[in-house]
């Protein structure tokens, strides 16, 4: 595990990411990612539009099932267990 230092980049703030995570990032110079705010943290992904629009459709039909999804998140729990 290694830090991050966050630094201010004239009206921003920013981080100068180690070569290690670079790589297993996939990142060249211009690049561009996205992030996901998550339980337990944040997740980096690089951008790819057909995963952004497979994203947004997941988001849409999650919000139109909410209870299905609650059934399987509680099935998927007790086979956990």
């Amino acid at each position: 595990m290694s830090k991050l230092k966050i630094r201010k980049i004239g009206n921003s703030l920013g981080s100068i990411f180690p070569q290690d995570v670079m790589d297993h990032l996939g990142a060249s110079p211009g690049d561009e990612f996205i992030y996901v705010k998550k339980e337990n943290g944040i997740e980096i992904i690089k951008y790819d539009d057909e995963a952004i629009q497979q994203m947004q459709a997941f988001d849409k039909i999650q919000k139109q099932y909410k209870n299905v999804f609650k059934a399987l998140a509680k099935e998927q729990d007790d086979l956990d267990k």
